[in-house]
């Protein structure tokens, strides 16, 4: 381990963005990290358990369930650059370059885009629509309707939506995990209610990956998909066929990359690392819990756990 920082309490969320980790601390704050040496550039208040927080243009955005305010930070020094009130439970954050979007979760608020810069309102749905956490795509926004399979790209100025196409059975309805997960500049994973798709934005094109989908959103790992199961997690290839079924010592709580393979993370504090073709290589326990785990660069992984962060390096 090269570094731990401790942010007593269960890290809710966090976001790595230019060079900076920033993380829910205290129960309402937020505290900026160099990724590299654990060193806190910042510690701010920022409210109480984020719906949301993203990195934004030279920005860091935070949406916390109390106050009901959007909140955008300066990314380096972590003063309020501006804050806008919103209705309460407006939850789902989407941050692109030209709008934050916000809304939709539950059904409960309308959906709302604020330019990124100024906190201006540009534009808000007429009315409380319910959606799945929306995804910035090239220069629109993925939004997938509850309850459906339809998938519409959104103007993130304007607001003007059309339809990219619909899947033949409804988006899974996840309450704060993604429905969308990048897969290549050019695809993108979607969980339906009982498989795994593949969507190419721009054409409008599915394609069923995988029918061995067991409800948790996929994990991309060097250009392979992990899907949980339970206590284990399934190995696909980019095409979706199965190449290694693993069985971590506790719940599968995410995936890396490293020069040597895959690292997998599970519930109960362990790191397993893999070959990329799903060998196993070694184990270790690092923590009493891990929540999630991503990547720093070819030989170190950030690891979010219980009641801390750290950075460890991967050696064979």
């Amino acid at each position: 381990m090269e570094w731990r920082h401790d942010l007593h309490q269960r890290g809710s969320r966090w976001t790595l963005g230019d060079g900076r980790l920033v993380v829910t601390a205290r129960i309402s704050r937020l505290v900026c990290l160099d990724p590299h040496d654990g060193t806190v550039n910042w510690d701010v208040p920022a409210g109480t358990w984020p719906y949301g927080l993203a990195h934004g243009p030279g920005s860091c955005l935070v949406l916390p369930q109390t106050p009901s305010d959007l909140i955008c930070l300066d990314a380096v020094h972590g003063a309020v650059r501006w804050r806008a009130g919103l209705a309460r439970y407006t939850g789902h954050l989407t941050v692109t370059t030209s709008a934050v979007l916000v809304g939709g979760w539950r059904g409960y608020t309308p959906m709302t885009a604020f330019e990124p810069v100024t906190g201006e309102r540009l534009w808000r749905t007429p009315a409380p629509v319910a959606v799945q956490e929306p995804f910035a795509s090239g220069g629109s926004v993925l939004v997938a309707e509850a309850g459906t399979g339809r998938v519409q790209a959104v103007d993130p100025r304007t607001g003007e939506a059309e339809l990219v196409g619909e899947l033949p059975e409804p988006v899974r309805e996840y309450d704060a995990e993604p429905v969308f997960v990048r897969f290549d500049d050019e695809r993108v994973l979607l969980s339906g209610q009982t498989a795994l798709w593949e969507l190419r934005p721009a054409d409008g094109r599915f394609r069923q990956l995988s029918q061995a989908f067991y409800g948790r959103p996929p994990v991309v790992v060097g250009g392979q998909i992990w899907l949980p199961d339970g206590r284990d997690a399934l190995l696909l290839d980019g095409d979706g066929r199965p190449c290694a079924r693993v069985t971590p010592a506790g719940r599968f709580a995410g995936a890396a990359a490293v020069r040597a393979g895959h690292v997998v993370a599970d519930s109960e504090g362990h790191l397993t690392l893999l070959t990329p073709e799903g060998g196993r290589l070694g184990r270790v326990r690092i923590d009493r819990k891990i929540l999630a785990v991503r990547n720093l660069d070819a030989d170190r992984i950030l690891v979010l756990g219980k009641g801390s962060v750290s950075a460890v390096r991967i050696r064979v």
